[in-house]
Order: C-alpha cells, then structure tokens, then sequence
C-alpha cells in the first residue's frame, strides 16, 4: 500500500515486484487519475486506488466499521506499506502511521521516505508553498520520523539511514538549478 500516492507513479514502478498494490491519496484529483491508468493497466485487477482523508484516522484504525469497510481492505493483510515525500504534508503524521500499521501483516515492512530539514529545505518546494498551507513542515528531522515511528508501538527494527539527492530548484525569475538536499530513508518491521 502507498500512502500519498499521487497519480501512481511509484506504484505503478513497484508493481513487477508485488502481487497487489493499494495507492491511498487525499486528492481525489489524484485518485482518479491513478484510477484512469489502471483501468488502462494489463495488471488492473492487481490495483486499487482509494480515496481517504488521512486526517479520518478511526477509518484506518478499525475503530469506524462502516469507514474501514469502504476501503475494502482487510487490517493485517499487507507485506508493504510505503510513503515517498508525504509526511511532511501530513499534520497528524503519528497517528497516521499508527492507523496503516494495522493493514501490515505482522512481520510486514513500512518504507518512508522524505527529505529532511535542513538549512536549504524551504527551497524543496515551489515558491510560494507556505508550512499551515500546502504542507505542514519544510522536511522531517531524523529524531521526529524515529520517533513517530518509535511511538507507535508497533514496529521494530528500526532502521534510518541518509542519503543525498539533486533537485532542480528556482524561484520562479531565475533559470533553475540543481540543489542538493538530504533524504531520510527509514525502514522497520511491524510487530
């Protein structure tokens, strides 16, 4: 399962590697296009996209029978839940790992990937992205992923590692450059 899924692409990437891929996005602008591409998709009856408003974590808990049931998926039931460049947009991003870590099987993997706060990290984004706006912090810190994750109680073997990456940045007078930031991948195993 993908969380923030967008339009699909790393689903869709990954796809080879799984039985079965669920992309989850608020946007159901975004919904739908996945949707689109996999109707289109040789391995759609292999994919899903879903709606869901991650700040209706009950649904995702279980604790809302009637909302757990509209996205069709059975808690315990995943090998992979994973996350690229989401959580920083996220408010509640606790308890959002707290409710997905119920669809991992126990021994299942969570991936979460996101670029961490530096000095440079305002300029990840678009001009104009303001944190209460469009996203809710200009990247994670190491100590805040490890922690929300530690948090849970339901993982182990939590591993975080960085990694530097290029992207090309501009605001908006001047040609874009290429700028390096710093990504943090962290990887654990559900209990």
């Amino acid at each position: 399962m993908e969380i923030g899924c967008g339009t699909g692409l790393l689903s869709l990437l990954l796809l080879d590697e799984l039985a079965y891929v669920v992309g989850q996005d608020v946007s159901e602008g975004m919904v739908k296009v996945f949707a689109n591409k996999i109707s289109q998709h040789p391995r759609k009856d292999d994919m899903l996209a879903l709606h869901l408003d991650l700040a209706q974590v009950d649904a995702l808990k279980g604790a809302d029978t009637q909302a757990q049931a509209k996205t069709q998926l059975p808690l315990g039931s995943f090998d992979l839940i994973f996350s690229q460049f989401v959580l920083h947009h996220v408010a509640n991003v606790e308890e959002v790992i707290s409710a997905f870590s119920h669809y991992l099987r126990p021994g299942g993997r969570v991936i979460l990937i996101d670029f961490e706060r530096t000095e440079n990290a305002e300029r990840f984004h678009p001009l104009g992205f303001q944190v209460g706006k469009e996203l809710e912090r200009h990247g994670l810190t190491e100590e805040e992923i490890t922690t929300w994750v530690t948090n849970t109680g339901r993982f182990e073997q939590i591993q975080l590692q960085k990694t530097k990456f290029m992207k090309n940045v501009g605001d908006g007078h001047l040609p874009k450059q290429e700028e390096e930031f710093s990504l943090l991948f962290l990887t654990a195993l559900a209990k």
